[in-house]
């Protein structure tokens, strides 16, 4: 796995999934692109919510009665509401940003790339697919160190007991 890392264009930021290679011959380290992440919109939160908001039943029997990608879908739409975005249609829009969860994309007005510089991490078509996907096995902690962590690379803050539910689900 790689790390992520922004370049600034023409006084606009892009995001790139890179990874380093050591070469001898160079004396050194060498950075290799392997995923394009788009264009980095930064965004602040704008509306204070607690998870449990967002939910028609309690938090224990939502995560009881929800599969793991619904959690995530769920928590992806948290993140964006709290961060100024509006439902229009089935998409989430803010600005020039716009998230179809469904089609578990992230794109800006133009249909270019985007990924949207939250909290800790970057939400874009790249770490969405990678939670919806996620399905490890292994030491218990070695596989929640590897969940947390693409949380945080993702943007998501998920709440404490929602990571545990959604742990106990693998």
């Amino acid at each position: 796995m790689g790390f992520i890392r922004t370049k600034t264009i023409k006084g606009k930021e892009y995001g790139y999934i890179v990874s380093n290679k050591w070469k001898k011959k160079e004396k050194g380290a060498r950075q290799k692109v392997k995923s394009y992440l788009g264009r980095v919109y930064r965004l602040d939160v704008s509306k204070e919510l607690s998870f449990e908001d967002t939910l028609s039943s309690e938090l224990e029997e939502y995560l009881d009665k929800t599969n793991k990608q619904r959690i995530v879908k769920d928590l992806i739409r948290f993140e964006i509401m709290k961060h100024g975005f509006v439902k229009r249609g089935k998409v989430y829009v803010n600005g020039e940003c716009i998230v179809d969860i469904g089609k578990k994309k992230v794109y800006n007005t133009r249909k270019g790339k985007a990924a949207l510089g939250i909290n800790e991490g970057f939400l874009c078509n790249y770490y969405i697919r990678k939670l919806l996907r996620f399905n490890e096995s292994g030491e218990e902690e070695e596989v929640g160190y590897k969940l947390a962590k693409l949380f945080v690379e993702s943007g998501i803050a998920i709440p404490k007991e929602v990571f545990i539910g959604y742990f106990n689900k693998i």
